[in-house]
């Protein structure tokens, strides 16, 4: 069902979501975990290691599981899931069955969450995470994505090793 790759054969670009690639963010553990969709993140080298960054504004549900959590997952699901990836933007996991009523199945391989149904996994430890202070961005940055109804909602950063991952056979 799995093959494991190495990081160097991830066809995916630093650019997902330009090429029509969301992706999903889930974090927690085999008891209670949330998927939710990223739309800021992408993939670097931070001190020496193959890592995933992914920014999560502080009231997702998401962040909160990210902030008990040693692990989480980015994943890629097929184009015939982009409904279940939308509503998983758009709900919060609080309000209830946020797996099933996207129709997703959570499956945890190693710590880290992701939906089975995904092509491609990308498994993380946490390494770090940090509030991303508006003061210190560009002002047309900070106007689009710190003020007015959005204010009060900062973004916190965080980048994971990337320990693993699975694609699709």
């Amino acid at each position: 069902m799995w093959e494991e790759i190495g990081a160097g054969e991830l066809d995916w670009g630093p650019f997902p979501r330009r090429k029509g690639n969301w992706f999903l963010v889930t974090a927690g553990d085999e008891r209670e975990c949330n998927p939710l969709l990223g739309t800021f993140g992408g993939f670097l080298s931070l001190w020496g290691r193959d890592c995933a960054a992914v920014f999560l504004r502080e009231q997702r549900y998401t962040r909160e599981l990210l902030d008990r959590s040693a692990c989480f997952s980015i994943a890629v699901l097929p184009p015939a899931y982009r409904d279940a990836v939308k509503y998983c933007g758009s709900h919060s996991g609080r309000d209830g069955d946020k797996w099933a009523a996207a129709g997703l199945t959570p499956v945890c391989v190693d710590g880290a969450p992701f939906p089975a149904e995904a092509e491609l996994a990308v498994l993380c430890r946490k390494l770090c995470a940090a509030p991303l202070e508006s003061g210190w961005l560009a002002p047309d940055i900070r106007a689009a994505y710190f003020e007015g109804r959005k204010a009060g909602n900062p973004y916190l950063f965080y980048a994971g090793e990337i320990t693993k991952i699975l694609r699709r056979k």
